[in-house]
């Protein structure tokens, strides 16, 4: 086999091609968490008990749409083995912002059943409020959580 010096115009086309395939590689692997996390329990159950609460529906404007979750924004998306919280921004006919889903489980041997403990909205043309949508009264389960 004979091997002969590669010119800078292939290498430019390997990298060009590796490069290629490697941001399409992490938007894969990306898309493929935030589909995970709307298959959780925890966001089905936020976003049924969201579409209860119908005030909070009519202060956004019914439909409302449910856009992508920032798995980056670690201060506000955060996944851990006994609790979580997670922002999902929303945009209805009359307005858009963000519901804060916390969730936890306390038994460690059903690790797919999540109690969501907190549902706020916060709108984005009224930057200083938060609306409650959902508060779970129930003390003897809740694990410190934020």
């Amino acid at each position: 086999m004979v091997w002969r010096r590669l010119s800078l115009m292939d290498l430019a086309a390997v990298g060009g091609f590796i490069g290629i395939i490697g941001a399409g590689a992490g938007l894969t692997v990306v898309n493929h968490r935030r589909q995970q996390v709307r298959k959780q329990d925890y966001y089905k159950q936020a976003m049924k008990l969201f579409e209860a609460n119908k005030a909070a529906v009519d202060l956004v404007g019914y439909p409302v749409y449910r856009y992508r979750i920032d798995l980056s924004d670690s201060e506000n998306n955060w996944f851990g083995p006994m609790a979580t919280r997670i922002k999902v921004p929303i945009k209805g006919t009359k307005r858009s912002g963000n519901l804060h889903v916390w969730a936890d489980r306390v038994d460690t041997d059903c690790p797919k059943e999540w109690t969501v403990r907190r549902i706020e909205m916060t709108l984005d043309d009224i930057y200083d409020r938060k609306v409650l949508v959902y508060k779970n009264n129930d003390k003897s389960k809740i694990n410190s959580i934020d």
